[in-house]
C-alpha cells in the first residue's frame, strides 16, 4: 500500500466512524452536525503514534520509514480564536543491533540503539465548527531534536549487573507543519488523525545498513550527515478536561 492510498484509507475509515458516532449521539442529545463550539480553558493530553516517511537526502540516509510516538500538552490561549499552545516530545528509533560477546571469562550482551528524540513548541489552531463529530485544525512546531546512539550492556555472568552509555549525539533544530481532526469518541476522549510536513538543519546519525558485521554492534553502524526531512502520519486519542 503507497502512501496515497494509506491517506485514502484512513479518510474512509474516520468519515465511517464518524457517521456511525453522529448517528448514536443524535439518539442520545449528544453533538450535532456543523455545530459552532466555543469552550473556555480547555487543555489536552494527546498521545498518537507516529508513521514517519523521510523525502530527499534524508530519505536516501535512512534508507527506510521510521515509526515512534509523540506525546504533548496543549492548553488553550484564547477562546474566541479556538488556539492552543503547547509542547510536544517525539521519539523515532532508526535501527538497533544487538549480540552477545566473549570477552576472555567475560560474557555479556550489548545492544546498540540510534534514536532521533525531538521537543517543540506547538500552535494548534481550530477550526470554529464541527462536522460529525469531526474538528479540523492546523498547527505549526518548531524547536530542537537530537539523534544519539546509546549501547546498554547487560553481563551474563554470576554477578550480573548492567552498564548504560552514549556513544554519540548530535543537536539540531526541526520544524514542522500539519493538518488534521479530531473526532469524539466519548465524553472526555477524542481521536485524532494529522497528516504532517517536517523539515530540519543538517545533523549527523548513525544508521546500520548492512545489519550485524561486527563483534561489537556499536562498530556496525555507520555516519551520516544530511538535513532532517519528513512526511508524518499520526494517529491516536486526546483527553480533554
Amino acid at each position: 500500500m503507497n502512501f496515497k492510498q494509506l491517506i485514502i484509507c484512513i479518510a474512509v475509515i474516520l468519515l465511517a466512524i464518524s457517521d456511525l458516532l453522529s448517528q448514536t449521539r443524535q439518539s442520545s442529545g449528544g453533538p450535532d452536525s456543523l455545530e459552532i463550539v466555543i469552550n473556555e480553558d480547555v487543555r489536552i493530553i494527546e498521545l498518537t503514534f507516529d508513521a514517519v516517511l523521510p523525502y530527499s537526502g534524508f530519505k536516501r540516509s535512512l534508507n527506510k520509514n521510521l515509526v515512534g510516538f509523540t506525546a504533548a500538552y496543549y492548553a488553550q490561549s484564547n477562546s474566541k480564536q479556538y488556539a492552543h499552545l503547547g509542547l510536544l516530545f517525539s521519539l523515532y528509533r532508526i535501527d538497533e543491533l544487538s549480540n552477545t560477546i566473549l570477552n576472555g571469562f567475560d560474557q555479556f550482551m550489548d545492544t546498540t540503539t540510534s534514536s532521533a528524540f525531538m521537543a517543540r513548541f506547538i500552535y494548534r489552531q481550530y477550526a470554529p465548527f464541527y462536522y460529525k463529530g469531526l474538528e479540523p485544525f492546523v498547527e505549526a512546531s518548531v524547536g530542537p531534536h537530537v539523534f544519539y546512539t546509546s549501547t546498554n550492556t547487560i553481563f551474563l555472568d554470576a554477578q550480573g549487573g548492567s552498564s548504560f552509555t552514549f556513544d554519540e549525539s548530535d543537536l539540531g533544530l526541526s520544524y514542522g507543519v500539519a493538518v488534521g481532526s479530531t473526532i469524539y469518541v466519548i465524553e472526555n476522549i477524542l481521536g485524532v488523525v494529522k497528516f504532517g510536513f517536517h523539515g530540519g538543519t543538517s545533523t549527523s546519525f548513525l544508521v546500520a545498513e548492512r545489519g550485524l558485521t561486527t563483534l561489537y554492534p556499536i562498530d556496525s553502524f555507520i555516519t551520516q550527515v544530511d538535513r532532517v526531512g519528513y512526511f508524518s502520519i499520526n494517529l491516536g486519542l486526546e483527553y480533554t478536561f
